[in-house]
């Protein structure tokens, strides 16, 4: 019976011709307007047919022979040339969750080569994990995601992201302000941004880095890290504080001044005075309540944030 209706469709197109043997082609026609598209009809056969028949050489038979099968298939029901195969989503040990409005979508179907298709939404559960795709022949596909159905049968497994614990420590401090340690997830294989310096607090110190448990590595504040396949530990680096210092004349110019830094800690030395104050005479450093002359040190203090020492010099009438 199949072999019957080609036979039929291909009189049909023969006949077809027959009765518009009077039918022109022209040269200018081209071959994209009427061939390897969908919107080709019986009419434009006849064109290509007749053009052949007299020796022109716009068009080629192979260019006749596709028209002839988009003709047939039409005819037909393009169904009756597909193959189909099978699209099965194999969820292994995991259910399938309350968000499947329509857990039908993950039952086995059977689709035409070819045909493009929706993926279906990963939302499996997993302990520490997030079904982040669904895994075909090496490539994740997401959630919405069109597929063309390939030339094979196709099996969809889930594809899990791991998460693992990142920890965070401000170290073995007893001045560490607030929490001494947080916590977060990160997922595994995939980067991150290492904490900035601001999140611990420790007076008179700088946070500048954090060294890991794992591969013994110092990382800057804010580095580019990947989450490896287990939980992993960072402890906070620090440096002393840089503290900066004003020494001003106390002469009634605000400009006359030195201006220095040091670190919370050290000890500065007071330097010898290069200030005048008219007929005054310089009778040492006033820093903290306390008169210190030059060559005499003091020790930097712990300082809030954005605080200066400031050392003024004390004058004698």
């Amino acid at each position: 019976m199949f072999k019957k209706i080609i036979s039929c469709a291909m009189s049909a197109v023969i006949i077809a011709v027959g009765c518009f043997s009077a039918y022109s082609v022209s040269a200018e026609d081209t071959k994209e307007e009427y061939i390897y598209n969908d919107g080709i009809s019986v009419f434009d056969a006849i064109k290509i047919k007749r053009s052949l028949i007299a020796g022109e050489s716009v068009y080629t038979i192979e260019d006749y022979e596709c028209a002839r099968d988009i003709l047939l298939k039409k005819r037909t029901h393009s169904a009756v040339f597909a193959k189909k195969v099978s699209i099965q989503y194999d969820l292994g040990e995991y259910k399938i969750n309350d968000t499947y409005s329509d857990p039908s979508v993950l039952d086995t179907k059977f689709v035409y080569v070819g045909d493009a298709i929706k993926v279906a939404q990963h939302t499996l559960t997993k302990e520490g994990s997030s079904h982040g795709g669904w895994l075909y022949n090496g490539e994740v596909y997401k959630d919405g995601q069109t597929f063309i159905v390939p030339d094979e049968n196709v099996v969809f497994t889930p594809y899990w992201f791991n998460y693992h614990t990142i920890t965070y420590l401000a170290g073995d401090y007893d001045d560490v302000v607030e929490y001494p340690s947080f916590t977060l997830q990160g997922t595994e294989g995939t980067g991150m941004e290492l904490a900035a310096s601001t999140r611990f607090t420790r007076p008179g110190y700088k946070l500048v880095g954090w060294k890991c448990d794992l591969d013994g590595i110092e990382y800057g504040v804010g580095a580019r890290y990947i989450v490896p396949e287990t939980n992993v530990v960072f402890t906070a680096i620090w440096e002393k504080a840089e503290v900066n210092i004003s020494i001003s004349a106390n002469n009634g110019h605000f400009y006359d001044r030195i201006t220095d830094t040091a670190y919370t800690g050290d000890e500065y030395v007071l330097p010898e005075c290069t200030f005048t104050n008219g007929e005054k005479t310089f009778g040492g450093w006033l820093y903290d309540g306390v008169v210190y002359q030059p060559g005499d040190s003091i020790i930097i203090p712990v300082l809030a944030s954005g605080k200066s020492v400031v050392v003024v010099a004390k004058w004698i009438s």
